[in-house]
């Protein structure tokens, strides 16, 4: 090879490498979720996984497997996941990392654009990488909820800031815009998903008819509690409620240990609860041993959203779609004759 022809392979290389750091350091760089803080919006080291109950696919952190460089914890059999719970049907299933389906993966990979604050302030609500001072040679990556001056205040799951320059002292909520909130929201039942031993009477159907009278038609459920089905008479209402029905560990241990035998093991009759900020995400655990608290959902939110498909029948009536939320009813009416909501 010519000098000639070195050289302008030497500068081709130089070139390349200073587009490649110019480019890091003012356009994007990538990174590794390290961690799984913002899952499951993004996640960190973590386990792809579908319930052997009801079938619902989710991921699980594995983040507790491996150091903060990467490598592995020793001893691995002390470290390893051995179990999670479904947030479906909230079954805590063993798992077993010498499965290919149990496997553990890298956190995700993500670039990150850096020449838009150059020419505006991060928003509240945007996804941003900083280095905190205290720890400066690590990144972090949070949703951005507080602006400089202000005081933030959590209540019953709505976020509340105050602007510190006004001096009135006053909260006021934070709504988040529809594509943020679409992008935040997680699955809490899926009617779609329905365990199979639910034709045995275990665990109580979620979606439940309101007690009427006995001569008032009523929903029924069809297609092992995927649909229900009603034949509603003109002035009448009937309603199908939503209740937070989750079986214990206890109880799903109970009905396990009964096997295939017909009827089921009796357990205590399911408590309606208020719908959490539970992850199934958080539920890995390394030992043979009850989910910790702060793993299962201690607070309670009230970002929530119904999503259904309606087969009408008729032109008639209305179909109404209501959320409850601290005790306020919000309401969706369909006219089914002219298609218009209010």
């Amino acid at each position: 090879m010519s000098l000639a022809a070195v050289r302008e392979t030497v500068e081709s290389v130089v070139i390349a490498f200073v587009l490649a750091f110019m480019f890091r350091t003012f356009e994007a760089e990538a990174f590794v979720i390290p961690t799984g803080s913002m899952a499951p919006t993004l996640m960190g080291r973590h386990k792809d996984l579908a319930c052997p109950e009801c079938g619902f696919a989710f991921q699980a952190s594995a983040s507790e497997e491996v150091n903060e460089d990467g490598s592995p914890k020793l001893p691995a059999e002390k470290y390893l996941v051995r179990s999670c719970t479904c947030p479906m049907c909230r079954r805590t299933f063993e798992v077993d990392s010498g499965r290919r389906e149990h496997r553990s993966f890298k956190g995700d990979r993500i670039i990150v654009a850096k020449f838009p604050y150059q020419f505006g302030d991060p928003q509240r609500w945007d996804v941003a990488v900083f280095r905190y001072p205290g720890e400066a040679y690590k990144n972090y990556i949070k949703r951005l909820v507080g602006l400089p001056h202000e005081t933030v205040k959590i209540h019953y799951g709505d976020v509340y800031v105050r602007d510190d320059r006004q001096g009135d002292g006053q909260f006021r909520i934070q709504r988040k815009p529809p594509g943020k909130l679409l992008a935040m929201l997680q699955p809490v039942f899926d009617n779609d998903l329905m365990p199979a031993i639910m034709r045995s009477g275990f665990p109580t159907p979620r979606w439940q008819p309101e007690p009427l009278s006995p001569n008032t038609p009523n929903w029924q459920p069809e297609d092992d509690y995927r649909a229900y089905r009603v034949e509603a008479r003109p002035e009448t209402e009937v309603w199908l409620r939503y209740r937070h029905l989750l079986p214990t560990q206890a109880q799903w241990a109970k009905v396990a240990r009964g096997g295939q035998r017909q009827p089921l093991p009796r357990t205590e009759p399911l408590r309606p609860q208020l719908i959490s900020d539970f992850s199934a995400y958080n539920t890995s655990q390394s030992w043979d041993s009850p989910i910790p608290p702060e793993s299962i959902g201690l607070h309670p939110v009230g970002d929530l959203a119904l999503e259904c498909q309606l087969e009408v029948l008729s032109d008639s009536g209305q179909a109404v779609l209501e959320l409850v939320k601290g005790g306020r009813r919000f309401q969706c009416r369909f006219d089914l004759r002219s298609g218009v909501a209010t």
